[in-house]
């Protein structure tokens, strides 16, 4: 997808193709750190209660968490990854 904006930039000029460039890596950078964070959430979570994480599953590329199992969550959460 960063390729393809680089590609329309080019066609505008190759200082917007910088300034693509720039934005899109920051960007890659920020969900970068957003998946290192939600991980390490993960992380604390199983090794905290490890019932919590069996009552977990995978919905549409989220985890989503329900019950009283998890003391972390009141009623629902969702980690998103």
């Amino acid at each position: 997808m960063i390729d393809e904006n680089l590609q329309v930039a080019a066609t505008i000029s190759p200082d917007l193709t910088n300034k693509v460039l720039v934005l899109s890596m920051g960007e890659v950078g920020k969900y970068g750190q957003s998946y290192r964070r939600a991980i390490i959430d993960y992380k604390n979570m199983y090794f905290k209660n490890r019932t919590a994480v069996s009552s977990m599953r995978y919905v549409g590329g989220f985890f989503s968490c329900k019950g009283p199992s998890s003391p972390r969550f009141s009623s629902t959460a969702t980690l998103v990854i």
